[in-house]
């Protein structure tokens, strides 16, 4: 499993991921390498879980199964290159408009998007936007 940003929800979202599925390393991906460093710290010690930091999203997306954003990050990041067939893909944290983590034309490759709040992501994900809503598709 790959897991990009460090931030107040991360530590919660590995532990809801954990009690579903069963993951044998984690790689973590934040901008800044003490908090990387720190999660892995935490992800040990809370879940004793392999964890490792990674120097780029690319590098921690590469053979994850399960790639999970935790991410308010305001400019797209994740390209469709980095995430192989047949793989999971969450986003969390978004709570605001505009650009987020991920590229436009993931969800063009995606058979199955589910989400937790429909009217929130209409109006809070650009590329849900984009792929759904200016299309004219409708729940």
């Amino acid at each position: 499993m790959a897991i990009v940003g460090t931030g107040k929800q991360a530590l919660a979202q590995l532990g809801a991921m954990l009690a579903v599925r069963r993951i044998e390393r984690l790689q973590i991906y934040s901008p800044r390498t003490e908090s990387r460093q720190a999660f892995v710290g935490k992800a040990r010690e809370e879940f004793g879980i392999e964890a490792a930091s990674c120097a780029s999203v690319d590098e921690a997306c590469r053979g994850a199964q399960i790639v999970t954003l935790v991410t308010r990050a305001a400019q797209p990041f994740l390209t469709a290159a980095m995430l192989e067939k047949r793989r999971s893909l969450e986003c969390r944290g978004r709570d605001r408009a505009g650009p987020g983590g991920i590229r436009t034309g993931r969800l063009s490759r995606t058979t199955i998007v589910a989400v937790d709040n429909l009217s929130g992501v209409q109006q809070l994900s650009r590329e849900f936007m984009t792929r759904y809503v200016s299309s004219g598709w409708r729940k």
